[in-house]
């Protein structure tokens, strides 16, 4: 919940106080997005009563993700530093900027590898624990698999949903209205995972 808070966070910065602040503080916020696979992994993880001990090294790729996303905007503000103090807007394009639209490239794209490796886990662990579940055949146990399957189903529509929202924002700026309904929609999910965390019906695998 803290990561999807710093997501919404880091689109408020950039409404409210406009692309210099956002930039500074964009090593930081941006960062939450790699926090999030193995965080919501975890937690499953977790739920389903198998701890993972150093679970730590799982966010090893937060700080990775700080790392590239300050070079960038570094690169960003040694580029375009005149024009960012000057509150013009920054269009950066294959066309203008071919470097620097291939780095954010790689960096989405190591984004998209890194959370749906999780997701997969994710969805793996959720699997195998709702397949036990199921064996058991009691009251208490089916509501335990159909509260993991809401749970599941909440995150792969998040995803989906997610990653539509990155496309539409990268490849196109006409499309706004789009967009703004698809974070809707993905705020929606969230307010209902959050609903799902808060009444789960157990805390660990009896």
């Amino acid at each position: 919940i803290l990561c999807f808070a710093l997501i919404f966070l880091r689109d408020a910065v950039f409404l409210l106080f406009g692309t210099e602040i956002a930039l500074m503080t964009e090593p930081l916020l941006f960062s939450a997005y790699f926090a999030l696979g193995p965080a919501i992994f975890l937690y499953v993880r977790t739920v389903a009563g198998r701890w993972v001990s150093n679970g730590w090294w799982h966010f090893v790729s937060l700080l990775v993700g700080m790392v590239f996303s300050t070079i960038l905007t570094a690169s960003v503000f040694a580029r375009y530093g005149d024009e960012i103090s000057a509150g013009a807007p920054i269009h950066l394009t294959f066309e203008t900027d071919p470097a620097l639209s291939w780095f954010v490239v790689a960096i989405m794209t190591a984004f998209f590898v890194h959370v749906g490796t999780y997701h997969l886990m994710m969805w793996r662990t959720a699997r195998s624990f709702a397949t036990e579940l199921t064996k058991q055949g009691t009251e208490q146990s089916l509501a335990k698999r159909q509260w993991i399957g809401n749970v599941v189903r909440s995150l792969h529509l998040a995803f989906v949903v997610f990653a539509g929202i990155q496309i539409i924002q990268w490849w196109t700026e006409s499309l706004y209205w789009a967009g703004s309904v698809m974070n809707f929609v993905f705020l929606c999910i969230v307010m209902r995972l959050s609903f799902l965390v808060a009444s789960q019906p157990f805390n660990t695998i009896s």
